[in-house]
């Protein structure tokens, strides 16, 4: 009994909580976040010139919207060795949420539900920007 208590013991804290784990996950997920705040912009970019229909533009806005959730979800299934680490893990989240909600925002937009060209993109601007600047900072970090 004392032998699987003290195995089961051993994994409470699992992979992720590791030291060298969660700079790589946090960036990770960063990346995961940017590439689709990146996807929603060129979205937005075409559907604006012509060059894409509106249901197109929704399914690749949902793909987004996807690969943001998948962020977030690697961002609140980390534990975080240390309160620095986890202090990056919650800046990480903030940016992850902003990104959701540009991408939220600009599938509003192409679907004419609310919002315009301009608010979609200073929104998707603004969440590229605290992503890019989070991820600089990781990495000068690591």
């Amino acid at each position: 009994m004392v032998a699987l208590v003290a195995a089961l013991a051993g994994c409470a804290l699992g992979a992720r909580s590791a030291p060298d784990a969660a700079a790589p996950g946090i960036a990770d997920a960063l990346g995961q976040a940017t590439s689709a705040v990146e996807t929603a912009t060129l979205t937005a970019d075409l559907l604006d010139e012509g060059r894409l229909s509106p249901a197109a533009a929704d399914t690749a806005l949902l793909d987004a919207l996807r690969v943001v959730a998948d962020a977030d979800d690697a961002l609140t299934t980390l534990v975080p060795p240390d309160e620095a680490a986890a202090g990056l893990r919650d800046e990480a989240l903030d940016a992850v949420g902003a990104a959701s909600a540009a991408v939220v925002g600009a599938r509003a937009w192409v679907n004419g539900v609310a919002g315009d060209r301009a608010a979609v993109t200073e929104q998707l601007g603004s969440a590229g920007d605290a992503l890019d600047e989070l991820s600089a900072r990781l990495g000068a970090s690591s």
